[in-house]
């Protein structure tokens, strides 16, 4: 049982039952919940039953008392079913108990030719978040430039009201970086506010090339032409998958010289095949020796060289062992991996 699921649970409970066991005190419910110090009885006893009600479930991810750094860690083992699991591109790390303010790195994932990295920041207002959707920034080249930090899930489950933390995910390029090779990476709130910095370790990268044993044959949607998926590099949080198509040039090259009726077509037929790409994709499982499985996101981006396009496409998890995955489904086909 999840958090949100539980908490749905909580909150339908019937208010008569919560009034048997003390007295509803009005003068609490007329002041902003940011400004109560303290609780009346009733939400005392309502929290009493929820508390009571996670650990008899056994989730102790959420017990009361757990600070926010350890409780995002393990939300995100939970939501991306990692637990009693491994992934060996994943890397947890030790957390203070409590809530700190600044920058805290919760864990980082190496997918090859990127690290990704999860922080909670803090203090973040709810000022700061009306300000800009991702108001967390962040640097790796000494504050020379600055880029947005991407909010790790939507603001109600990223943002913890009462220590004022958000958990952000930070990604940077690794090529020409060894593992165990140190980054320094600076945070500051929508410009202004310094979060200070924290060092990150290159961790180890997990990577499996898979050529498909029969290559998969599709029909680009807007040129009817094949597109033919050969193979894909599995990676610890992120898969690429390698395909070959004619239209690479049209779709990827440079049209500068277009008319401005051959540029709209053009972005049409764009918005077309990727939008139909995405589909291919999440219409796709990876299934692990255990006999569990992982769908895929859309895809973020592609290289391209040639006839060759490699789309990055993300795990609807947050990451993956690769050593596990025995094999794909796709397009109503099961291939197995050697």
């Amino acid at each position: 049982m999840t958090r949100e699921q539980l908490w749905d649970i909580i909150g339908n409970i019937d208010d008569r039952f919560i009034a048997e066991a003390a007295q509803y005190d009005p003068k609490q419910r007329s002041r902003s919940p940011e400004r109560i110090g303290v609780m009346s009885k009733k939400r005392l006893i309502t929290f009493a039953l929820a508390a009571a009600l996670i650990l008899a479930l056994g989730v102790t991810a959420y017990a009361v008392g757990m600070g926010i750094h350890r409780q995002r860690q393990a939300e995100m083992r939970e939501s991306f079913g990692m637990e009693g699991g491994s992934a060996p591109a994943y890397v947890e790390y030790e957390v203070p108990e409590e809530g700190t303010g600044g920058a805290t790195l919760l864990s980082a994932i190496n997918n090859g030719g990127s690290q990704r990295i999860i922080v909670n920041v803090a203090p973040v207002t709810r000022d700061d978040l009306a300000l800009t959707q991702h108001p967390v920034m962040f640097s790796i080249n000494g504050g020379q430039t600055w880029e947005q930090a991407m909010t790790a899930g939507d603001e109600n489950s990223a943002y913890d009201a009462e220590s004022q933390t958000l958990t952000v995910s930070v990604m940077f390029g690794t090529d020409g970086k060894q593992p165990g090779e140190e980054i320094t990476v600076l945070f500051n709130v929508n410009g202004s506010l310094d979060l200070g910095s924290l060092v990150v370790k290159i961790t180890d990268p997990d990577t499996r090339l898979v050529q498909l044993s029969e290559p998969i044959v599709l029909t680009n949607p807007v040129t009817e032409k094949p597109v033919t998926l050969i193979g894909v590099e599995l990676r610890g949080n992120q898969a690429i998958w390698m395909l070959e198509t004619e239209d690479a040039a049209y779709f990827y090259g440079d049209h500068s010289s277009d008319s401005e009726a051959d540029a709209k077509l053009r972005q049409d037929n764009i918005v077309t095949w990727i939008n139909w790409l995405d589909e291919q994709f999440r219409a796709t499982k990876l299934y692990f020796a255990d006999g569990s499985s992982c769908s895929f996101n859309g895809h973020e981006f592609s290289d391209v060289n040639g006839n060759l396009v490699s789309p990055h496409v993300d795990y609807d998890r947050l990451a993956i062992d690769v050593s596990q995955v025995v094999s794909i489904e796709m397009n109503g086909q099961t291939y197995k991996i050697r």
